[in-house]
């Protein structure tokens, strides 16, 4: 098993954060992050102190497209209707994590279910802090699995 993955959102920059290593210093936890805005090969630490950062941590899930989805994405959750033949229902749903540690969706219109379980019917969408509006959106059908059809 890899080591737990992180990124946080900047609340004052509204921007995504990679993040490379995190230490505790002092009673404070520390990021490591690439700099933004240029290539320069430099790092520097940011303090999650003071609610400026949202720490989001990698589920070591992917969607059905091989993207790595994090507790705070917002992903499209496909099923196979049951009543009509070739059309599928999409739902928008938040990953979130319980106490218990289990990784799960939930979304208008939709029961809290298990991530695991679910994995190759998701597709990355985007997150509850650039796009929260997603969560918003109804349920909608295709004549494919494909929600972007």
């Amino acid at each position: 098993m890899g080591k737990t993955k992180f990124r946080a959102w900047d609340k004052k920059a509204e921007v995504m954060r990679e993040i490379k290593a995190l230490i505790w210093e002092e009673n404070n936890l520390i990021a490591h992050c690439p700099p933004r805005g240029h290539e320069y090969n430099e790092w520097f630490t940011v303090v999650l102190q003071g609610c400026e950062y949202q720490l989001m941590q990698s589920t070591g899930l992917k969607d059905k497209n091989g993207v790595e989805i994090y507790v705070g994405d917002i992903v499209i959750l496909t099923s196979k209707s049951i009543n009509y033949a070739d059309t599928y229902w999409h739902n928008y749903a938040e990953v979130f994590q319980q106490p218990n540690g289990a990784y799960r969706l939930r979304g208008k219109g939709i029961y809290e279910t298990e991530l695991y379980g679910n994995r190759k019917q998701v597709t990355l969408t985007g997150n509850i802090y650039e796009t929260p509006e997603l969560l918003e959106n109804d349920r909608f059908c295709t004549e494919t699995d494909d929600p972007d059809y």
